[in-house]
């Protein structure tokens, strides 16, 4: 949906978001995140996206949204399925597969939607919906929108990061603050690209776009762009001003932009904490996919030594 008709959907949504108390969620996440490394120190040798990045994105996400953890397991399979189908031109096996997902993850959202004392952003929609004139149907799709990019791109986007300052040489704490969070989504965000509908006619530089066609918009190449970010290729953890597109832009940026560097800050910050010197133990291995650039594993050692050791 857009303007005009998006307004009044979205403010329910950023209202919804808004009421959420932030320290609380951060408070949980960083008690989740500590006792999953706890769980991990026995392990000589880790996954660190599957182990402990995933875990903690779900977790987040679920709590904010207010899925119950009975339907966290639905929420993780189905969002990973349909961050895989969004290649689906390139593979339409993997757009097929993305249908069954949609509609499990559906039910999730739909059942929570119906329950009168609901939790998190869900239990608000639910209890402010009905002054909206939209179709079921779409709540349920705004809230997968939320679900599958709040779980996936904040875990691809923690994995990328971490590969990132450990080829730099750069401490974990580095994502302590939101600086250090959106450069880091800058430098190596996991969304590369997404896919627009033109709504009317207009000239882009000098070459015609026509209402109706499709402009695939290149995240990672703009977020690059020496003419808008100087040092285009470096790490600058002090980057001000930094208008990366890593959540987007204008009416339809991310909802959970404030959600995301919480759980980023609070998964680095613990793990900065228990295991500083956490090293890579092979170069990971990266998904084939054009739209998501991410590792499909992460194996690491999960070292007590202090960041100096590192190198």
């Amino acid at each position: 949906m857009d303007p005009p008709e998006q307004l009044a959907l979205r403010e329910v949504f950023t209202a919804a978001c808004r009421a959420q108390r932030a320290e609380v969620l951060a408070t949980a996440v960083r008690r989740f995140a500590s006792a999953i490394l706890t769980n991990l120190a026995a392990r000589p040798v880790a996954d660190l996206l599957a182990d402990y990045f995933k875990p903690v994105a779900l977790y987040a996400i679920c709590e904010l949204v207010g899925i119950p953890a009975t339907q966290r397991a639905v929420v993780a399979e189905s969002a990973e399925t349909m961050a895989a189908s969004m290649d689906g031109v390139l593979d339409p096996e993997r757009r097929a597969a993305a249908i069954g997902s949609r509609t499990a993850l559906s039910r999730v959202v739909d059942s929570c939607l119906r329950s009168s004392d609901g939790s998190g952003v869900l239990g608000h929609v639910a209890r402010n919906h009905r002054r909206l004139d939209v179709p079921r149907s779409v709540l349920v799709h705004s809230f997968r929108l939320l679900l599958s990019p709040g779980y996936m791109s904040v875990a691809t986007a923690a994995a990328n990061a971490f590969v990132a300052l450990r080829a730099h040489n750069l401490p974990l704490t580095c994502l302590s603050r939101d600086t250090g969070v959106d450069e880091l989504l800058r430098y190596c965000g996991p969304v590369q690209a997404l896919g627009r509908l033109c709504r009317s006619d207009f000239d882009f530089r000098g070459t015609p776009v026509r209402k109706g066609e499709l402009v695939l918009a290149l995240l990672g190449a703009a977020n690059r762009d020496p003419e808008r970010f100087p040092g285009a290729d470096d790490i600058r953890l002090d980057r001000r001003p930094n208008p990366h597109l890593a959540f987007g832009w204008g009416t339809h940026s991310c909802l959970g932009t404030s959600t995301a560097r919480l759980v980023l800050s609070a998964a680095f910050g613990r793990l900065a904490d228990q295991f500083p010197a956490a090293e890579l133990v092979s170069e990971p291995r990266y998904a084939v996919r054009a739209v998501v650039r991410a590792p499909e594993a992460l194996p690491v050692r999960l070292t007590r030594g202090s960041e100096g050791a590192i190198r």
